[in-house]
């Protein structure tokens, strides 16, 4: 057994390695070749007040990595972000990864939205359809989504973050913790107030995100996946649903349609789906996730655990909806149906289609076939 001098070196040592930036060699510029198309790109380095920053490490802090974007175009997010505040040796990867994801699925929808990010996934997603609620208690509601599952997040505002949000993330428990442990907040913008508070945070990472718009544009067109020494190209995903009008254009497969808030709650827990990585599923009501599961082998798996995740969190289901990124099987809908959820949306396609149609219509839920698949191996 190590001795108690050597563990707690052991101990400071292994903690300091998530802090420390590792170095990379990695080249300048980079360059892509599409068939006639060539993209080349150079490395990003970020400054902040009078230092300079590139990737802390990449997936893993034993692993050395660079931001490359395209030379030629401007508006490239992570060429118009700005970081406000580097609480430790530079952003690792993953803090960007988490960034990008979690601003796309906030500008997504068509209202203020927030979106706590873990793992390049949402935990939980929160908007402000009417206007009602203060950024503050919006983030609240995507945080409490599933908030053990928060802990060590990304958080994402397609707002101004302003003074009574930055004290909302300042707040301490019972034991003098912050309540609400993030690695990295990403904004359209802060108020002076906000930032005052939030520098006593130290290591804390503040970023300033281009417009909604330009983020809603800012596309590659493909793809790259890489299978070890092989690379698979394909087309950038994109959804064809993304109003309520184009959800309805699609299939109601059930006796009962939808309500016109169940609509609504189908085209948001969709946008969800779009944004997560699959095998999954999202429930959604009062304009809040209740819960999201995703990368489970199994669907089944998938709803059990978003149901337990939502139990936990004392979510109510009923009259909930649920979104599915593939299509569903023999015993998905049954358990939907015992815990009285209102509405499914869902691509169909399995041969057990039928099956799911009919214990959808013994519980009276609507169900929408959207003829499109949102699975996300990213």
């Amino acid at each position: 057994m190590i001795d108690e001098a050597k563990l707690k070196k052991l101990l400071e040592k292994n903690q300091q390695c998530y802090r420390v930036r590792i170095g990379e060699r990695l080249p300048q510029t980079i360059k892509i070749s599409v068939g006639d198309s060539d993209v080349e790109l150079e490395k990003i380095i970020f400054h902040v007040g009078d230092q300079d920053f590139g990737l802390r490490y990449g997936t893993n802090p034993h692993m050395q990595a660079a931001l490359y974007v395209p030379k030629k175009i401007n508006d490239n997010f992570f060429r118009k972000l700005k970081w406000l505040k580097m609480g430790k040796d530079g952003p690792s990867a993953t803090n960007l990864e988490d960034g990008f994801r979690g601003m796309k699925t906030c500008t997504d929808f068509d209202v203020i939205a927030v979106s706590v990010m873990k793992h390049t996934n949402p935990t939980g997603v929160a908007i402000n359809r009417y206007g009602e609620k203060s950024l503050a208690e919006i983030f609240e509601a995507a945080w409490n989504s599933d908030s053990r599952s928060a802990f060590g997040s990304v958080v994402c505002f397609s707002a101004k973050v302003g003074e009574d949000t930055a004290k909302k993330l300042m707040e301490k428990n019972d034991e003098g913790r912050y309540k609400y442990f993030v690695e990295c907040l990403y904004a359209l913008d802060y108020e002076d107030e906000a930032l005052e508070i939030l520098n006593e945070r130290k290591d804390l990472r503040i970023a300033k995100v281009p417009t909604v718009e330009k983020i809603r544009e800012l596309k590659f067109p493909y793809d790259f996946k890489n299978l070890g020494y092989s690379i698979i190209l394909e087309d950038a995903y994109k959804t064809d649903i993304k109003t309520v009008q184009d959800l309805k254009e699609r299939y109601v497969v059930t006796k009962r349609d939808p309500t016109e808030d169940e609509w609504e709650d189908m085209l948001y827990a969709w946008t969800v789906c779009t944004n997560k990585r699959s095998n999954g599923v999202c429930f959604w009501k009062d304009y809040r996730t209740l819960g999201i599961a995703s990368g489970t082998p199994s669907r089944i798996d998938a709803i059990e655990d978003a149901i337990d995740i939502a139990k936990r969190m004392s979510h109510d289901l009923r009259r909930s909806v649920l979104a599915s990124d593939a299509f569903m099987l023999w015993d998905n809908a049954e358990i939907l149906g015992k815990e009285d959820v209102a509405a499914i949306v869902q691509p169909g396609g399995s041969i057990f289609d039928r099956k799911v149609i009919e214990d959808a219509n013994r519980y009276h839920m609507a169900m929408v076939f959207t003829g499109e698949r949102c699975f996300r191996h990213f």
